[in-house]
């Protein structure tokens, strides 16, 4: 698109045409001009209009503004009716490019539900009736007007506009190669071609490679290609000789690849007037030095003749990454992520804080360097294409947060809702690491977390506030960063007590608690809160007493319990849990009562499996999981997301 083109958009009421313009305005510095606004400023309220002359004389009125219109390089928004006079359209195409923004009826009228400031289009006293009549009627002059439909649905302003602009986002994913052989190397090749912006071919895990092969395979690419040939002492597979690696660049220089990566110690020198350009690579394979040392190394990389840099270190603390988040921030034409299971969060938010590149395996077996994540969850879980500079940050903070389900119920729930955000595993160790992360947390303007074993309690003295449900139950498993501020809540209870309430009333049950961890602080909390009869039993007595006194539940030994006493039973223990799944803290149960396990990988425990034998209800452990996650994106973003959505994607990760 030409600068001097105007971008002009059309799509009916609550496409998102105003919010697309306001960011367009902000990404490219054009001036947005609103025709309705032009109207109003001569005219008056476009709904006076209508009610004084009609929609005829409205419709005549829209016409001669748009002939007005003196604007050159700009972003024009137009009311949602412009194509329905004939003559409008004529003079759109002639004044720029037209972006027809279209949605679908249930977006269109959610969006729209409530708002009176336009007047109504039919006779139709039902809304939604209204919206799909009218919509049927333009569709065709729309489709006829426009130079480009964009489907708005689940999408952020920002990347509507990205769309508008023929852009994607600035990070571009890389797909390895990392095969033994050509033929298998050709096949890859041709695969990252469906998928992968730039593709980087790592020759070294190539076997018996010569430079014919080479010649042959390289010209399998269709996509931007990056030449990667280590020496084993770099990082690298393989017996290459530094002989048979020098033949093997320079056919690569011949050929004239889009890139060459050499690591920055590297003597090796190409045609300077090759086109090629050289990325100057660093990784430190043991782990990633203080920011002080990190500038020093990028000052020496930079004293290498080279294009790019490339910074690779390996994360042992969720803390690392923030290193490169800063360092990311600080450089341009810098490629930098952290390799290894802590440093995941920096791979996807490369996107975020503008690494030129990150990488992306097309399978599990294909990756190139440890933590690498594989390309469908990086696509199409965490929507990496969408990701920027603007994108809202969220995550679960946990010991074992990689094993988490969250990941898989929030990020569709985002996409679903349009919420430009990503939720992702925070792998955090208590202690230290827990409080230097939270400090991260909020010099780096994350916007909240679920918060999961070991840390719902030890994180409560590093916020700053703490809502009155959490701190009567003493733990928190939901933060939220509100005006500046990082305010602890607590949903494990709601969603126990709605997954319990699916099968039975709880005031006046006898309700028996094992556990007397977090989950268990908070099933208590929430169970007398419903005017239930709790009993806690615990393998530390100790700790059951305590909480009982807490709460004011009875307290019983697990090896002198009497399961007749009881309606309802609750596993908050770990036991049974993956991988140790024989395991069960009881074995017998009385018939018909309902028993719940909140663990959820396996679904079915063994606790689960006797109860069923047993003639009792029982309820598996995404329940609650389900229910505490949509109370969360209530208190994050102000969306309940529908149970069935996201009960259909937790199963789809279990199949």
């Amino acid at each position: 698109m030409k600068k001097s083109d105007n971008i002009i958009l059309i799509g009916y009421r609550g496409t998102g045409k105003s919010s697309v313009a306001e960011v367009l305005s902000r990404v490219t510095g054009r001036k947005t001009l609103s025709l309705d606004t032009e109207i109003e400023k001569k005219y008056g309220p476009i709904a006076e209009i209508v009610k004084t002359s009609g929609w005829e004389k409205f419709r005549k009125i829209e016409t001669e503004t748009l002939k007005s219109l003196r604007i050159k390089g700009g972003i024009i928004d137009c009311g949602g009716g412009i194509i329905e006079t004939p003559e409008n359209i004529q003079i759109l195409n002639k004044k720029g490019k037209v972006f027809w923004l279209k949605a679908s009826l249930s977006t269109i009228h959610k969006r729209l539900e409530g708002k009176t400031d336009r007047p109504a289009l039919t006779n139709r006293g039902d809304f939604l009736q209204e919206i799909e009549e009218v919509l049927s009627r333009r569709i065709s002059l729309y489709t006829n007007a426009a130079d480009t439909a964009i489907d708005t649905d689940g999408k952020s302003p920002l990347k509507i506009a990205y769309e508008v602009l023929g852009i994607r986002s600035q990070t571009k994913i890389c797909i390895p190669v990392v095969e033994k052989t050509e033929s298998s190397a050709i096949a890859a090749l041709k695969s990252a071609n469906l998928q992968a912006d730039i593709i980087e071919l790592r020759v070294d895990y190539l076997e018996n490679i010569d430079t014919h092969a080479l010649e042959n395979i390289i010209d399998s690419a269709e996509k931007p290609l990056i030449i990667t040939c280590r020496l084993q002492n770099q990082g690298g597979t393989g017996n290459l000789t530094e002989k048979n690696r020098q033949d093997l660049l320079k056919t690569a220089n011949q050929k004239r690849v889009d890139f060459i990566d050499l690591e920055f110690t590297s003597t090796t020198t190409l045609s300077a007037d090759s086109g090629i350009k050289i990325i100057r690579s660093h990784h430190s394979f043991e782990n990633t030095p203080n920011l002080v040392d990190i500038k020093n190394i990028l000052c020496a990389m930079r004293s290498k003749s080279g294009d790019l840099i490339k910074y690779i270190p390996t994360a042992n603390s969720i803390n690392d990454n923030f290193k490169i988040f800063q360092i990311l921030e600080e450089n341009k034409n810098i490629i930098a992520f952290c390799m290894g299971t802590k440093g995941h969060i920096s791979r996807v938010l490369a996107g975020k804080y503008g690494s030129f590149i990150t990488f992306a395996a097309q399978t599990p077996e294909q990756q190139s360097a440890p933590g690498q994540v594989g390309l469908d969850e990086l696509v199409h879980l965490y929507q990496f294409h969408d990701i920027d500079f603007s994108t809202k940050v969220y995550g679960i903070i946990g010991q074992y947060a990689e094993d988490s389900k969250s990941k898989y119920l929030h990020n569709p729930v985002f996409k679903k809702y349009g919420t430009h955000a990503v939720f992702l595993p925070f792998k955090t160790e208590p202690g230290e690491d827990l409080e230097q992360f939270i400090q991260n947390f909020r010099k780096f303007r994350f916007s909240g977390a679920s918060v999961t074993i070991p840390h719902k309690e030890a994180v409560m003295p590093l916020l700053d506030q703490i809502d009155d449900q959490a701190r009567a139950i003493g733990a928190v498993n939901t933060i939220k960063a509100e005006k500046g501020k990082l305010v602890g809540y607590n949903t494990d209870y709601i969603g126990a007590i709605k997954a319990l309430q699916e099968k039975t009333s709880l005031a006046g049950k006898r309700v028996l608690v094992l556990g007397a961890g977090g989950a268990a602080r908070a099933i208590v909390y929430g169970l007398k809160s419903e005017l239930a009869e709790v009993t806690i039993a615990n393998r530390t007595f100790a700790k059951a007493q305590q909480l009982g006194d807490e709460f004011g539940a009875m307290v019983q030994e697990i090896n002198r319990l009497d399961v007749g006493e009881f309606d309802v039973f609750i596993n908050t223990t770990s036991l049974g849990m993956y991988p140790e799944t024989d395991s069960t803290i009881l074995s017998s149960f009385p018939q018909q009562s309902v028993v719940m396990d909140i663990v959820y990988k396996p679904l079915k425990t063994k606790f689960l499996e006797i109860a069923q034998n047993c003639g009792c209800e029982i309820i598996t452990g995404e329940k609650m999981l389900i229910w505490q996650a949509i109370a969360q994106q209530r208190i994050w973003t102000g969306i309940e997301p529908d149970y069935e959505f996201m009960s259909q994607c937790f199963f789809e990760i279990e199949d």
